[in-house]
């Protein structure tokens, strides 16, 4: 009984996330449409939107949860015995209780101390929020519960904040028009892979790199260079053209670790070239930054990566004597595959073309790329059915989900640090250092790889930009060339042993122990640390293509 009325909820909710989604889109889509026909838009729209991704969030973060879709660090769980879970609970319950116990000690504390205690206050609600989210997380438990339980017992410890604060600014974390454009990526992502556009691109970057030594892992990272235009999300690029890169390399006589390895260590370029969602989520973060403007800085960077990751790839194909493809194209082959490839092509052009001119902002880009997609994949290439789109729905509401509510505690958890005064003191403490910009850069080129070990970049864009890129500005450190600084760092902890999430995607899509894959990701990781130089010794790499649209 309880089993088919578990089914049947479970059931219900996925209707209503595809609901919910498929609302949004054609709400915002049509609003586009009216603006650029009649000049005017529904007022009504854009709250409504941002309302029902709201409840998108929150309906979306159970099932998530359910189906192990959040992300977490799993190393110290795994020593756990059997009864895990009830070992976390256990432990979740005694550290609340114990920081409740401190927040009424410590409220007691303070009404009869003076600024000295308010101070001290402040230092132990600071320690609280990190030693918490440190304990949780490596209990196991999913990252964005371990930034909400952090800020938890952070709030409990202060003992004059109201615990209707963390609902409060988890709502207002994601009370933002501009975030739609996450769902409407990642959708616009999925109905691409759906639609069997990244085949398309495949056949088309093999003709151009396939004949050469490893020519299958320089079609690879051509293939995945290509979809990071469309998708903005690493996973998205590992799960979808990354898995079948990784099977026909496999296929080519490639060892499977060092096809996961390759597939990982590409598909960082997701949130480094546009559209971006961490750039997106930086820009939110940090609103004096241009997001379009460094959404074109990404461009760069992203293409010195890729060649970075073909420079390995040869190397080790010379090494090992992976051959290129024997396969000639004659000339019709050349035209036949590119005329096919042109509509996949223009995508990510319409995208990045149409922001940079002003045509469209972010999120109108993204809701347009998801209609396009959809009219690509019925109408041009035929391959996308009907029946497809419930599941395709579904599967990008649940991925929205995860993104968002790990979003939403984030925010809660940089309002417990703005209140603790920890980025004020923390710029006076630095400027005083009267650091030069490069010796700040390097410093926190060294922060960063170690903190995206841990976290997230979305979390860890959320919590760091307001407290670094002020500083940075404040070195005369272009905004445009920091934000790339910090987006590429912690994407690059995404494949970061030995917790990077990224990881862990690869791992399961590929089959293969994740200790194998370590191994054949080293050289790809030293290649991505000398770029992070390059972006640093180098502020043009980022800024040169930004200030030619008028950005700086």
């Amino acid at each position: 009984m309880l089993d088919r009325f578990d089914r049947a909820l479970l059931k219900a909710n996925r209707w209503t996330l595809i609901a919910i989604l498929a609302a949004m889109a054609a709400m915002v889509f049509v609003n586009v449409a009216l603006r650029f026909t009649t000049d005017r838009s529904l007022l009504w729209v854009e709250e409504v939107s941002r309302y029902l991704m709201i409840w998108l969030t929150f309906l979306g973060g159970g099932p998530v949860l359910r189906y192990g879709g959040h992300l977490g660090i799993d190393t110290l769980q795994e020593a756990l015995p059997r009864h895990a879970a009830a070992i976390r609970a256990a432990i979740f319950a005694i550290l609340l209780g114990f920081f409740a116990f401190m927040g009424t000690v410590r409220a007691a504390a303070c009404a009869a101390g003076g600024r000295g205690v308010r101070r001290r206050r402040r230092q132990i609600v600071i320690a609280t929020l990190f030693i918490a989210c440190t304990l949780l997380l490596a209990l196991g438990v999913p990252v964005a519960f371990a930034l909400g339980g952090g800020t938890l017992a952070a709030i409990l410890v202060n003992g004059n904040l109201s615990l209707l604060a963390l609902p409060k600014t988890m709502f207002s974390g994601i009370d933002v028009f501009a975030l739609l454009a996450v769902p409407f990526f990642i959708l616009a992502a999925e109905l691409m892979t759906g639609g069997a556009l990244s085949e398309v691109l495949l056949r088309f970057a093999s003709q151009f790199v396939g004949r050469f030594r490893g020519g299958m892992g320089h079609t690879n990272i051509l293939t995945l260079t290509f979809f990071s235009g469309i998708s903005g999300s690493a996973l998205a690029d590992a799960a979808g053209p990354g898995a079948i890169m990784i099977r026909m390399m496999k296929d080519d006589g490639y060892k499977p670790e060092y096809a996961a390895a390759l597939t990982a260590a590409t598909s960082i370029l997701g949130p480094i070239i546009p559209p971006s969602i961490s750039m997106i989520v930086y820009a939110l973060a940090y609103p004096d930054v241009n997001l379009v403007g460094l959404l074109i800085a990404g461009v760069l960077p992203g293409i010195v990566i890729a060649i970075a990751m073909a420079i390995i790839n040869h190397v080790v194909s010379v090494r090992r004597n992976y051959r290129g493809s024997t396969r000639r194209y004659a000339w019709r082959d050349y035209a036949r595959n590119t005329w096919r490839a042109l509509p996949a092509l223009a995508l990510p052009a319409l995208i990045l073309g149409g922001i940079a001119s002003g045509a469209f902002t972010p999120t109108e880009a993204s809701v347009i790329a998801v209609f396009y997609a959809l009219f690509a994949g019925r109408a041009i290439y035929r391959t996308l059915k009907w029946t497809m789109l419930p599941g395709i729905l579904a599967r990008s509401a649940l991925m929205t989900a995860s993104v968002l509510i790990i979003i939403a505690m984030s925010a809660a958890f940089a309002w417990v640090l703005t209140i603790s005064r920890v980025p004020q003191e923390l710029t006076a403490l630095i400027v005083g250092m009267k650091l030069s910009p490069l010796a700040f850069l390097l410093a926190v080129n060294a922060f960063l790889l170690a903190f995206g070990i841990f976290i997230e970049p979305l979390p860890g864009v959320v919590v760091l930009a307001p407290i670094l890129a002020p500083i940075a500005h404040a070195l005369g450190i272009s905004d445009l060339h920091f934000g790339i600084i910090v987006i590429v760092n912690l994407t690059m902890g995404m494949i970061t042993p030995p917790v990077g999430g990224l990881l862990f995607v690869t791992s399961v899509v590929a089959r293969v122990p994740l200790a194998k894959m370590i191994g054949e990701l080293w050289p790809f990781l030293w290649a991505q640390i000398g770029v992070l130089l390059l972006l640093s010794l180098f502020p043009s790499i980022s800024t040169v293509l930004p200030a030619l649209f008028g950005y700086r």
